[in-house]
């Protein structure tokens, strides 16, 4: 008897395993309860599959719709803190689509994990001209964002608001600006304390103390006019660029091909209104000429000033003629006039300097230039013809409703 029935169950022991390998079996039910058989109801898992939705149950009550009726998986976690413990190498979860969180506290991490909790791997082709609306960003947060420890941004900056001091560190180059018309301001204690505009102008709200040498702008620069790469620079030559407005001086000598904008240990900037006394040489026939400088004006405003100058020419040898005098102008839009004061002129020799008005481009402003008539008590040919000057605008104009000083130039 023993042996017939070791046979039966032998039987179907194999004809059950031969049927399953050939025909798939299902198994019907709405709800499953996993039962330990402790008679506690918070400790039985039940499955419940509903139009296509399978829900993962621990609470022992089931109300309301459950599962959800857009998920394919839905859990109640009950009395448990955890919904889903992965553990393991290789690629836990794989989501070809979005993973959204509806509730607060969504925690990556155990806070005991060293590194490398959450890594996003994507593509490094944003710019600093990407816009929020470019497809770029491989991570995107729509709101803020705390950062309790470091954050290292790129290859070479960080962000550290957890130390005493807190810090902004790169290793390399850096540049901190504005996109735009836009200014960029210092603040400490709530207050703004450093400022700079759009145009580069600087405000200090407070006092500055230089612990060093402060570069400032030289007490007489030549002017050299429009910036060409194939010339060689001194210390102290003054040119103009690219940029409207601003005037570079040379830091150095032997300054050849470096574009002043992008090379600031080679060029000052500075604006015409902080420069002190300009050189500039005359024309070496006589009478001697060269352009001094013109204002930009517009409508009817008006534009008027003092040129304080000193002429000199020399023959190469031992003799020299220089003279000093005092330069007016008063301009329109369309008309400039202009005087030398004859009764507050001094000289060596004979100068006899006097000066042009007219119109310069581009914008045909009008402006002024100075001439001469040196000649040397012994004929001689002019070696050297300078003119070192000062100018001292006595100008303003209504624009937008507020005063405003009328913007000047240098001449070449």
């Amino acid at each position: 008897m023993k042996r017939i029935s070791l046979f039966l169950l032998l039987t179907l022991f194999i004809g059950v395993t031969v049927s399953q390998a050939q025909v798939a079996r299902q198994m019907g039910a709405r709800r499953l309860v996993l039962d330990n058989n402790d008679n506690v109801a918070a400790n039985n898992l039940i499955l419940i599959n509903q139009n296509g939705n399978l829900g993962i149950d621990n609470t022992g009550i089931i109300t309301g719709t459950y599962p959800a009726a857009a998920t394919l998986l839905s859990l109640k976690l009950g009395a448990k803190t955890t919904g889903l413990n992965i553990a393991g190498g290789g690629t836990s979860i794989t989501a070809d689509g979005s993973i959204s969180t509806t509730g607060t506290n969504n925690i990556f991490g155990n806070s005991t994990t060293t590194n490398n909790i959450l890594v996003v791997n994507g593509i490094n082709d944003a710019t600093i001209l990407s816009t929020a609306a470019n497809t770029v960003w491989d991570s995107r947060i729509n709101g803020d964002q705390l950062v309790t420890g470091v954050q290292k941004i790129g290859g070479s900056i960080w962000l550290d608001g957890t130390s005493a001091t807190h810090s902004i560190v790169t290793d390399a180059p850096t540049n901190v600006g504005t996109k735009n018309a836009n200014s960029l301001s210092l603040i400490t204690n709530n207050l703004q304390r450093l400022t700079i505009d759009a145009t580069g102008n600087v405000t200090i709200n407070g006092n500055l103390t230089v612990n060093g040498t402060l570069s400032t702008v030289p007490e007489v620069v030549n002017f050299l006019g429009a910036y060409s790469a194939a010339t060689t620079y001194g210390a102290n030559d003054l040119v103009t660029s690219t940029t409207p407005g601003v005037y570079f001086y040379s830091l150095s000598a032997g300054n050849l091909n470096h574009t002043p904008e992008t090379s600031p240990t080679f060029w000052g900037a500075t604006k015409i209104e902080q420069l002190k006394t300009i050189h500039k040489t005359l024309t070496l026939s006589s009478p001697g000429f060269t352009s001094l400088m013109s204002s930009t004006l517009t409508g009817l405003n008006t534009a008027s000033g003092r040129i304080q100058y000193m002429v000199r020419a020399d023959d190469g040898g031992s003799q020299i003629a220089t003279e000093e005098g005092v330069m007016q102008y008063l301009a329109t839009a369309n008309s400039i006039t202009c005087t030398v004061q004859t009764d507050d002129k001094l000289h060596l020799g004979t100068v006899n300097s006097g000066c042009t008005p007219g119109f310069f481009n581009p914008g045909s402003q009008p402006g002024v230039s100075i001439f001469d008539n040196v000649t040397f008590s012994s004929p001689a040919p002019i070696i050297n013809h300078d003119v070192y000057f000062r100018i001292v605008p006595a100008q303003g104009q209504m624009s937008g409703g507020a005063v405003s000083p009328v913007p000047f130039r240098l001449e070449p």
